[in-house]
């Protein structure tokens, strides 16, 4: 179950080093490019900035530091070392408050009675550039827990049901 490259990698490396290399495995992985400071101030910045790909961050340590990872795989590895994950946020439920419901109305209607006669109530459409907001993943530490409160009453599939 040899080849023959693997017999003669053996005996050079027998040639080389004797008994003590055939039975030295060294086949670790190597070491980080980063140094621990660096990697300090990587964590730093994925825990404040939540980058959402590993593009995002390969190209942030190439900016800072003048390193490139060559292999996604690698830049993960290095991310999982340091207590990094990818998080999907959790979606929290918008439920609103019936007693600050009823204090608007009242506020907002004691506002319309009170105008003098040569004021008006203007309305304006708002703009929900957030309306319906679906979650989308990022990397953060491990421990952050990271939700977003959802911009409607509705669930994200009912506001997308009640928009077609």
């Amino acid at each position: 179950m040899f080849d023959d490259d693997t017999i003669r990698g053996w005996y050079e490396l027998f040639e080389q080093s004797g008994v003590e290399g055939l039975s030295h495995f060294d086949v670790g992985g190597s070491s980080s490019k980063m140094t621990p400071l660096q990697c300090g101030a990587l964590k730093a910045w994925v825990g404040a900035t939540l980058p959402r790909s590993t593009r995002h961050i390969g190209a942030w340590i190439a900016k800072e530091f003048g390193l490139v990872y060559e292999s996604r795989s690698g830049l993960i590895a290095l991310l999982h070392r340091l207590g990094l994950e990818y998080h999907k946020p959790e979606v929290i439920s918008r439920k609103l408050d019936p007693k600050t419901q009823k204090a608007f109305i009242a506020s907002y209607e004691d506002l319309l009675n009170s105008k003098g006669d040569d004021e008006v109530a203007i309305f304006v459409d708002a703009v929900h550039p957030t309306h319906a907001a679906r979650p989308v993943g990022c990397w953060a530490p491990k421990e952050q827990k990271l939700a977003i409160e959802q911009t409607s009453g509705a669930s994200a599939s009912t506001s997308t049901a009640r928009s077609i």
